[in-house]
């Protein structure tokens, strides 16, 4: 194998795990925001 070839590979690698860290990151955020949204609007029916 080349050099050029393993440096696709890893660099092909590492945007694939900066990826998924991505897509981690916005289903704990969309989590959050619709826990603290059921927790309002629970908060205002027993009003």
């Amino acid at each position: 194998m080349s050099r050029e070839t393993i440096a696709l590979a890893a660099d092909t690698i590492h945007n694939l795990s900066d990826a998924l860290t991505a897509v981690r990151l916005w289903i704990a955020f969309a989590d959050t925001y619709g826990v603290r949204r059921a927790e309002d609007l629970v908060g205002r029916a027993r009003r």
